[in-house]
Formats: structure tokens, sequence, C-alpha cells
């Protein structure tokens, strides 16, 4: 016989940690209400978003830990200190190392609002039932939380998973937008992998992105590329062409016009003749 306490614990396990489906869907209605997106792109972004989280508490985990790290957010000379706790400050560093240039930027600045909002909210007496509502955000953060302690040992701080979720949620709002536009452009209401792939590879910062984390879209195709030598030779043939169809169409023309004319002309005779006839007729009965 089970007890309770065991049936808690087999229930906990078997709740997913790094399921972002429901809110991936969520952040599509603020981006693109009119759009539905399709299961196969929304278990792609997912997949997505649980390699970004695991590649940034990585690299936050080295900051933490007291190695030696040089990157963006520190200087050559200086040395991370010895600490074994994870803070948003680490998820911060971890930010400017691994995304790249205003993608970065705009992913540490939703990170701080959120971050601030979180605190203001917690030295406030007004009841709030979820901390993502504190934050204004609509990733969970609990969620988050779960993916930190699971791939992390040591403590973590307070904003440390309000931090993270926000930057998600911000890259997640980024590619969907993206993708939605793909779609619209290609007069479609639904996201498709093929769009997913559009989006991506046309946008160099987040085609760094996905190259740094080892993401590759399936069943997205190829980008549509024509070789520079071939286009260079284009113009020539394009005027080839446009002189066979202009000599083409002449010939066309003047055909016709003759057919029209000898017509006309063959219809003028038969009616003079006619007239002559009738009035020979009307002289011989005179």
């Amino acid at each position: 016989m089970k007890t309770r306490s065991a049936t808690k614990n087999s229930k906990n396990k078997s709740k997913p940690t790094g399921n972002f489906d429901r809110y991936i869907k969520l952040v599509l209605g603020q981006v693109h209400p009119d759009l539905k997106i399709s299961e196969n792109v929304k278990s792609q972004i997912n997949f997505f978003l649980n390699l970004l989280a695991l590649k940034l508490i990585e690299e936050a985990k080295t900051l933490a830990n007291g190695n030696i790290y040089v990157g963006k957010g520190l200087s050559k000379n200086s040395k991370s200190i010895q600490r074994k706790t994870i803070n948003a400050r680490e998820i911060q560093l971890a930010v400017r190392n691994i995304i790249p240039d205003e993608l970065a930027k705009h992913a540490v600045s939703e990170g701080t609002k959120a971050l601030t909002r979180k605190m203001s909210a917690d030295g406030s007496s007004v009841n709030v039932s979820k901390m993502s509502r504190m934050a204004g955000i609509l990733f969970p953060i609990a969620r988050v939380e779960n993916i930190i302690r699971d791939n992390y040992k040591g403590r973590i701080g307070a904003g440390t998973a309000v931090y993270l979720a926000a930057v998600l949620e911000y890259i997640s709002a980024e590619i969907l937008e993206l993708t939605g536009n793909a779609t619209v452009d290609n007069k479609e209401k639904t996201l498709k992998s093929r769009y997913l792939m559009l989006a991506i590879k046309n946008d160099e910062e987040l085609k760094k992105l996905a190259q740094t984390i080892d993401w590759d879209i399936l069943g997205g195709g190829i980008i549509p590329n024509i070789h520079s030598e071939v286009l260079k030779s284009i113009p020539s043939l394009r005027r080839r062409h446009a002189l066979k169809y202009k000599s083409r169409v002449s010939t066309r023309t003047s055909r016709s016009s003759k057919k029209i004319r000898s017509r006309r002309g063959r219809k003028i005779r038969s009616r003079t003749r006619s007239r002559t006839r009738r009035v020979r007729k009307r002289t011989r009965k005179n």
C-alpha cells in the first residue's frame, strides 16, 4: 500500500518541469492575436527555450563557482568572486556573454524590469496569488526555478528565476513575432516550421544564438538562394528573352493584320460584284 507521502512524491515527479507550451500560446496571443500555432512549432520553440535556459545556467554556474572567466561582462584582469550562490547578477552576465548584441540589451532590460516589479510587489501589502503576476510576466517563475534547481545544487537567489523567466519570455516573443510576420507575408494563418526557419535564418542575431546553442529546426527546408554568378548573367538572359518575345508578338500581329485586311478586301469585292450584276440585269430588262 502506498502512503500519502509516496503518492505526493510520485505526483511531483510526473509533472513536467520545462514545458512552456501553454505560455508560448499566451505570448503569441499578445504578439499576433489573429494567428494560430501548430504543435510542431510549439514543441520546437519549447525545446529551444529549454536549451537556452540550460546554457545560461551553465554560464552562471561558472561565474558563481569562482572560475576565471573572460567575456563581455568582465574585464580581462578581473576574476569572478568565489561564491556558490547564483543571483540575478550572474544570469545577467550569462545573458550578455551568450546572447548577441541588441538582443542581449533588450533581454537585460526586460529582466531588470521584471525584477524591480517583483521586489516592489514583495514590499507592498497587496496580496498577489502568483509570482509571475508580481513580476508582470507570463512565463511561470516556479517552473523556471525548478529547472535551475535540477541543474544546480548550490544556493539560488530570490530574483534569479524571475530574471531568467523574463529573458526566456522576451526571446520567445521575438521568435513568435518574426515567425508571425513570415506567415502573414505568405498569406497563411498558422505558424509552421517553414516560417520558423525563415524567421530565424533571416535574422542575424537569432541565427547566431541558434548556432551557439546547437539548435536545428526540423522540417523547415532550406532558404531559397541563387548564386551570385548566376545573378550576373540574368539581365542578359532577360534581354534575349524580351527580344525573342517581341519578335514573336510582332510576327503574330503582322500575320493577323494581313488576314484581317484580306478578309475585309474579300467582303468589299463580293459586295461590288453583286451590285454590278444587279445593274447589268436592270439594263438588260430595260
